[in-house]
């Protein structure tokens, strides 16, 4: 498979398992909860490259190339979610980052 593909299905498995992951991705610093998923690139990187075996030696930089080159955010709206910048520090590598609905219910 490749990196674009392996990307948009990363992520759109981290929202679609969040709950039953929520232990795991805790490891990496990343926060799961019934409506987001919160993470910073470096962290999500070092959960792909354990995650997905045939990625393992995927650098980050080759890493933060792929997420610009994939469909990432077409996938997620296949599942009515989204990225958003929840602490914007002006680099991408320091700011955070959430998968959110897009349109959320509210009860």
């Amino acid at each position: 498979m490749n990196l674009s593909n392996a990307l948009a299905e990363f992520f759109q498995s981290l929202w679609n398992t969040r709950i039953e992951s929520a232990e795991r991705l805790q490891t990496f610093d990343i926060h799961a909860e019934s409506s987001c998923v919160q993470f910073t690139l470096p962290n999500v990187h070092r959960f792909f490259t354990e995650d997905q075996p045939e990625f393992k030696s995927l650098t980050y930089k080759e890493f933060r190339q792929g997420l610009f080159n994939s469909p990432i955010n077409e996938r997620l709206k296949e599942i009515d979610a989204e990225i958003v910048i929840t602490d914007n520090q002006r680099k991408v590598d320091l700011s955070s980052y959430a998968i959110q609905l897009r349109h959320p219910t509210t009860d």
